[in-house]
């Protein structure tokens, strides 16, 4: 299978996968992608790291080997794809593209006409110089959110987020794991991230990021900024949702990685007229409010929301945030707590 054909595998099967590799001698041209049977023998079933290596040549079938230390998986990509296909129910779609493969990717006699017969039709084309379609390696396909699509768990409104909300926000529910699942999208709506956060009180883990998030570059909410308008920073998903629903101004959550000069631009390049900080009124909120209020001095004029002692925004009722909006007070040098 070909560059282009393996990068069509991984857009039906909503995997990631790189740029195209010339290899070495020995192991030629390949792809990386995160592994079809990560449902089934990873650790986290939604493991989006590129652990698997696939071979690209239009003259053979693929051959894959995944790095994971619980997988291992070693063989035919097909043969992959097959136990792939086998371990999600056998979608239609999913077996529509087995068929359609099967032909050039299967190990038989059969598929190696098939392959002889497409190997003479491209000779000319393989002359030319392959081009890769262009690829945006931070954005997930939109089929990493469908599984989650189509409800939230009835946490998400009794912490106060309206069904409008929830919809706005594209949230999810993860059955299995019962969490209530965020999808992070960039500042042009692209999904680069999920997000869980565990509803049970029996994880290990309160949040869960699933495999593919880089929360130092990325912000919850940013798809929602405007230009010159205010923005309001808060700590986590709930606090950024809640807050949004009271104020309706954009406002970003920092997803627990600490702000960074990256999360600093991105804030700055929608020349905010005021910034808000509103953390959680705890030591760790106000010593992350300290940090971000550092990195951002200096590109806006901000204000500080401070809630009532150890509580959080998301837990804040209406009143109290419009209080809160009303009441902030202007930063000069550096935060002051009273």
């Amino acid at each position: 299978m070909d560059e282009n054909g393996i990068i069509e595998v991984c857009d039906t099967f909503s995997l990631r996968s790189s740029q195209g590799y010339s290899g070495s001698t020995k192991w030629g041209p390949h792809l990386s992608i995160s592994c079809p049977l990560a449902i089934k023998n990873h650790n986290d079933p939604d493991d989006y790291n590129l652990s698997c290596s696939v071979s690209a040549t239009a003259d053979a079938p693929s051959l894959v080997r995944c790095f994971s230390f619980n997988c291992a998986f070693k063989g035919s990509f097909y043969n992959m794809l097959y136990q792939a296909t086998v371990a999600r129910g056998n979608p239609p779609h999913l077996v529509a593209l087995l068929q359609k493969i099967e032909p050039t990717e299967k190990f038989t006699l059969t598929s190696s006409f098939a392959r002889n017969e497409k190997a003479n039709i491209s000779q000319v084309e393989a002359m030319k110089p392959a081009i890769l379609p262009a690829r945006d390696l931070d954005v997930l396909p939109e089929g990493r959110m469908e599984r989650f699509a189509g409800s939230v768990p009835k946490y998400a409104l009794s912490r106060g987020i309206s069904i409008e909300s929830c919809k706005a926000w594209g949230l999810g529910h993860d059955q299995q794991y019962k969490r209530l699942v965020f999808p992070v999208r960039r500042y042009d709506g692209k999904l680069i991230g999920l997000s869980g956060r565990d509803y049970t009180g029996e994880a290990r883990s309160k949040y869960h990021n699933y495999a593919g998030l880089d929360k130092s570059r990325f912000l919850f909410g940013e798809h929602f900024l405007k230009k010159d308008q205010p923005i309001i920073i808060v700590e986590g998903q709930i606090d950024a949702i809640i807050t949004w629903q009271t104020l309706q101004l954009p406002t970003v959550a920092i997803l627990g990685e600490g702000f960074s000069q990256i999360h600093a631009k991105t804030i700055g390049a929608f020349t905010p007229p005021v910034i808000y900080l509103f953390p959680d009124n705890d030591p760790p909120g106000r010593l992350g409010a300290e940090k971000v209020e550092y990195i951002l001095h200096g590109r806006a004029p901000m204000k500080l929301m401070v809630p009532p002692l150890d509580m959080d925004p998301g837990d804040m009722s209406t009143d109290q945030i419009k209080k809160a909006f009303a009441q902030a007070k202007s930063i000069q040098d550096r935060i002051v707590w009273e």
